[in-house]
């Protein structure tokens, strides 16, 4: 029997967003029972196939050898990989609905978020503030950087548009430094240009399979998103051929790492 994909209603995914305040412990249980304080009818089945079982995806090895946060942060790569491929019939378009995301971080991937993200902040509204931002969808920086499981899902797929690469290569470079990573996946020009993307991308891979990991800087990668930028508001560089603007990139990094020597 086929499986698909499970989405909250948009009215339970409001009754849950406007109750956080009075739900806070639920948020730092095992077992919350979301299900005891939402409508009957609180979600639906869309007509995505789900390649596999979500299920067998959250039984799978990567989540459940988890037991704390530094289990958690060892294997985020294969997470990534897991969810995504389970959840790759999503279109990108799909996988901005605050409806999947809500679904999936309040029900299937409940253990998976709760010890990603707790313990929650002490002060009140901090802990208000984690919840809506791991547990649901706030604009596109949420969904790429904050959501627990969106963010697993929007890394992969960015990875999965770098050519010539494994997945787990491109995911393993992507997610060495946490600046690095944001400075990646949230920013546009880089996201949405492929031929931009894989040049960096092919860069920090390289950067990550050498001994020193330059490029994994933090202030180093910075310039070199400034330097790119800058041209970028003289040049549109996605209309280099893919040779040229990797060679580009290449030479931008071999400027800044001198200027540091």
């Amino acid at each position: 029997m086929v499986e698909r994909i499970i989405i909250l209603k948009q009215e339970s995914v409001n009754a849950l967003r406007n109750s956080i305040a009075d739900n806070i412990s639920r948020y730092e249980s095992s077992n919350p029972d979301w299900a005891s304080i939402l409508d009957t009818n609180y979600a639906r089945e869309t007509r995505v196939e789900i390649n596999g079982s979500i299920s067998d995806c959250f039984a799978s090895e990567d989540f459940q050898t988890m037991k704390n946060k530094e289990d958690i942060m060892k294997n985020e790569v294969k997470r990534c990989i897991t969810v995504y491929e389970t959840l790759k019939n999503l279109t990108p378009q799909q996988a901005t609905d605050e409806r999947v995301w809500t679904y999936l971080t309040h029900f299937t991937f409940w253990d998976y978020a709760r010890i990603r993200w707790t313990p929650l902040p002490k002060d009140h509204d901090k802990k208000i503030q984690s919840i809506k931002s791991h547990f649901f969808l706030s604009g596109v920086r949420g969904m790429v950087r904050d959501n627990s499981i969106s963010r697993l899902w929007w890394m992969a797929y960015v990875c999965d548009r770098v050519k010539n690469c494994s997945l787990e290569k491109a995911l393993n470079a992507l997610l060495y430094m946490e600046d690095v990573r944001k400075e990646i996946m949230e920013r546009a020009t880089f996201c949405r240009s492929e031929p931009i993307l894989n040049a960096l991308m092919k860069a920090l891979v390289k950067s990550h399979e050498s001994t020193d990991k330059k490029l994994h800087d933090r202030e180093t990668f910075r310039q070199l998103s400034k330097q790119l930028n800058r041209i970028g508001g003289k040049l549109v560089l996605d209309s280099l051929k893919q040779t040229n603007l990797d060679t580009l990139v290449e030479s931008i990094i071999k400027d800044i790492l001198a200027e540091k020597e």
